[in-house]
């Protein structure tokens, strides 16, 4: 039988399976057999030159759909061979480290010992000039200590967080029993991806050294000290994190994330690795706070510890050093009643009444919504 015929036939019964509706699961099975059977004869025919090209056009196009598809796959989560969970667009929300080269120095300000001697200056009558004899007055110690810049390297981590949940767990308790409590937490990562901002110095023409701008450095890891502080908006009742093995362990389980998770005691031991494009190496953690009020609306997650950035502000005669705190905005629509089925949202909500949309912006003490900011405390 030739070719032709053995396709033709083939076709035939093809279409007649195709057209049969009720034709029992081994009559279908039967012909898609033989329909395969007839496309592989077709693929041991000779191709001809015009078929050779188009296979080959095709074959050129394949990576392009390759890649499409892996611009709408889950994010990656793959990390020095160990595989966590893959989890889908939108479900973590990522914040990158806000550096700026003004966070690099502090001043200029006088140094306190300097300013409580005043007797250290060159005085008349034995320095009428106010100076030494033979050097100018910018050399002197009282000058130098007055008008002081103190520059330092700044680090910062990224961070990426699912909005805060809730999770009941049975609590161990002084007296020995379990006692079931509703813990909140918040599951976030940790990365480290380099580009420290640290002061350079340049001798100018005089041969004095200035900071121009600062330079871009990396290291293999970093350690982080973090600190999640939860805040109840507008009475500002602060909650702060709690180290709870037990809720540790039940949130592992439910989360899922194929890692291990640590919480803001351990973290404090671990070296953070530097992540590249090629290799990812997040570091998981969680945050937990129990007993809080089930009345809650409005609240913040203050987190400490993302960059050692700071200020020195004076208030009352006294010099604060406050840290750069990064703020994180939520909403919970629910009530008191089965807390646990409350969803929590990332941000401010957003209101049709302008009237309305003002006070809940003065609640969270903002003039423009923003579901996250950058503050000194």
């Amino acid at each position: 039988m030739s070719l032709q015929s053995l396709l033709r036939q083939t076709y035939r019964f093809g279409k007649v399976v195709a057209d049969t509706s009720l034709t029992s699961l081994r009559t279908g099975l039967v012909g898609t057999g033989l329909l395969a059977s007839g496309f592989a004869l077709v693929s041991l025919a000779p191709a001809s030159a015009q078929d050779a090209e188009v296979a080959n056009d095709q074959e050129i196009a394949q990576p392009e759909a390759t890649e499409a598809v892996k611009s709408t796959a889950t994010i990656p989560v793959s990390s020095s061979g160990v595989t966590t969970r893959k989890l889908a667009p939108g479900v973590m929300h990522f914040i990158k480290p806000d550096l700026r080269p003004e966070d690099t120095f502090e001043g200029p300000a006088a140094l306190e010992f300097v300013a409580a001697h005043p007797e250290l200056a060159w005085q008349a009558p034995d320095f009428p000039d106010g100076r030494p004899f033979e050097a100018p007055k910018s050399d002197t110690l009282v000058e130098k200590g007055s008008n002081v810049v103190l520059r330092h390297p700044v680090y910062g981590f990224e961070i990426g967080f699912k909005p805060v949940r809730m999770i009941e767990v049975d609590i161990p308790q002084p007296s020995g029993k379990l006692q079931r409590k509703l813990i909140w937490y918040m599951l976030f990562s940790l990365r480290y991806e380099g580009g420290d901002l640290q002061p350079k110095a340049e001798v100018d023409q005089f041969g004095a050294s200035t900071f121009p701008k600062p330079e871009r450095v990396s290291f293999n890891s970093r350690r982080i000290f973090p600190s999640f502080v939860l805040i109840e908006k507008p009475t500002n009742k602060e909650y702060l994190d709690r180290i709870i093995p037990a809720a540790k362990e039940a949130i592992a389980r439910r989360e899922k994330v194929g890692a291990p998770i640590y919480d803001t005691l351990e973290l404090q031991t671990l070296p953070v690795p530097k992540s590249t494009e090629t290799d990812d190496k997040p570091i998981w953690g969680i945050a937990t706070w129990e007993n809080v009020d089930p009345r809650i609306d409005y609240f913040s997650v203050q987190v400490q510890g993302l960059t050692n950035a700071y200020r020195v502000e004076k208030v009352d005669g006294k010099e604060l050093y406050r840290r750069k705190t990064l703020q994180l905005n939520f909403w919970r629509p629910g009530d008191t009643l089965d807390e646990i089925a409350d969803k929590i949202r990332f941000g401010v909500p957003a209101m049709a009444d302008p009237a309305r949309q003002i006070k809940i912006l003065q609640t969270y003490g903002l003039s423009e919504r923003l579901d996250y900011l950058w503050i000194y405390r």
